[in-house]
Parts: C-alpha cells; sequence; structure tokens
C-alpha cells in the first residue's frame, strides 16, 4: 500500500497546511499592523494632576492597579519641557515648587505639539499610564506616562 494513499496521513498534511497558512497570515498582520493614534483613543479617565499625585502618593500600589496601561486625559500646570539628545520631549506636570510631578513623553507623531508650549501654561494632556517612582530620597515621586500628545480644546 502506497504511504500516500493512507487517508490519516493526507489528513495530517493537510491539516499542517491549513496551520502553516493560518501562522503565515498572522505574522503579516501582525507585521503590518499600525500603531494606534493615542489623539484618537477615547480616555479610561479624564483627571486633574494635583489629584493623580495626590492618589499615588497616598496608595501607589492601589492607584497603579487602577491607571496602569490605561489611556488617561491629565489637566495640571506645565512644569517643565525637557528635551532629549534626540529631539523628543518629555512634558512634566505639577505644582513648580513641589518635588512630585507627572512626566509625559511625548509621541513622535505629536513630539512638534510640544515644542509650543510655555511653562506655567495649563495644559491637557492624554497618554498610557507606564508606572511609579516612589520617592525614596526626597528627590520627588514621579508618575510615567508614554505615548503622549497635547490636547488642543
Amino acid at each position: 500500500m502506497n504511504f500516500f494513499k493512507r487517508k490519516a496521513v493526507r489528513y495530517s498534511i493537510l491539516a499542517l497546511l491549513l496551520l502553516g497558512a493560518g501562522a503565515a497570515y498572522y505574522g503579516y498582520t501582525e507585521y503590518n499592523r499600525k500603531v494606534k493614534d493615542i489623539a484618537t483613543m477615547h480616555p479610561d479617565f479624564t483627571i486633574q494632576a494635583a489629584v493623580l499625585l495626590d492618589e499615588f502618593s497616598k496608595n501607589d500600589s492601589l492607584s497603579s492597579k487602577k491607571y496602569l496601561d490605561k489611556v488617561v486625559a491629565i489637566t495640571g500646570v506645565l512644569k517643565s519641557l525637557d528635551k532629549d539628545e534626540k529631539g523628543f520631549f518629555t512634558v512634566v506636570l505639577g505644582d513648580p515648587a513641589a518635588n512630585s510631578s507627572i512626566r509625559c513623553s511625548m509621541d513622535s507623531a505629536h513630539n512638534a505639539e510640544a515644542a509650543t508650549l510655555s511653562n506655567g501654561s495649563i495644559i491637557e494632556v492624554k497618554a498610557i499610564c507606564t508606572g511609579y517612582n516612589a520617592d525614596d530620597l526626597g528627590l520627588g515621586a514621579d508618575v510615567m506616562f508614554n505615548h503622549s500628545c497635547i490636547i488642543k480644546k
């Protein structure tokens, strides 16, 4: 009896071919997937910068569970605007007299929006929460965000 005439072998080869085609399709779609623009995403939370800092300072583990990997719209005073060696901006929100702040790394598609900001102005930023750096040495705590964009009103 011929090896390829057995039904089990034919079905096994067919199953492997279908599995391979499915894996190839998944790989192709993931490779060509576009990143969602943060400006078009609906925020899970809308909050004042001072309130957000207060929540994290009181209970950082509970706040991390609540905000981590969520889209958050934050309104606050621009404390400073930091630019790294590659030209990307980080918007720092919070009370200029306090050590704690909210640090929002700008999305590369929205980096130019940050260049027009001035310290002391009240702005709204939409971003994804990535974590909290607690204040262990008296230098101030930071709530970290990335993929940020400035919300125009």
